[in-house]
């Protein structure tokens, strides 16, 4: 079964099926997993940024699914169970990120959905520096006198006094 030119990874049996799938496996170098309370949507991409695995897991074959593939990376949204999620990952190897919302909204095309999200993740972790980040480093303060000096109040980045 193929959706949008993915092959979905699912419900087939037999030897080229099985090698077929190590090949996927060895071909993933970044995953994006939404977590939810039961099941999760997973995105592999490979070393070029094509999707070459979409799934959606239970929460008992997760781990043992992502056990079988080689140290690589992977990115979470953070929410309450990512933290344990990561700590377990790790534990098999893999590089693990957790990615506030705010950095993976930019990334989501179509619809909010488990899918989409999951996708969005994969991409956002792939990024070297994060959307909202910038390589400018913190924003100079600069203070604005009001009148003689006698009351001052700090700028920000907008070029408008506050208070």
């Amino acid at each position: 079964m193929q959706r949008s030119g993915v092959p979905v990874v699912e419900q087939r049996s037999g030897p080229a099926f099985r090698s077929s799938c190590r090949e996927v496996r060895m071909n993933i170098t970044t995953i994006g997993i939404d977590l939810a309370k039961t099941s999760f949507s997973l995105v592999g991409s490979g070393k070029h940024g094509k999707i070459v695995l979409r799934k959606t897991l239970s929460r008992k074959k997760l781990f043992p699914f992502i056990a079988q593939f080689p140290p690589c990376l992977i990115g979470l949204e953070a929410c309450s169970s990512a933290h344990y999620w990561a700590r377990e990952f790790e534990k098999l190897g893999h590089q693990v990120r957790v990615i506030a919302v705010k950095f993976v909204e930019p990334y989501r095309i179509g619809g909010k959905n488990d899918n989409n999200d999951a996708e969005a993740i994969c991409e956002a972790v792939r990024r070297p520096n994060r959307v909202g980040e910038s390589d400018a480093g913190p924003v100079i303060r600069v203070w604005y006198c009001h009148g003689e000096g006698s009351i001052c109040s700090p700028v920000g980045d907008t070029g408008h006094p506050r208070g």
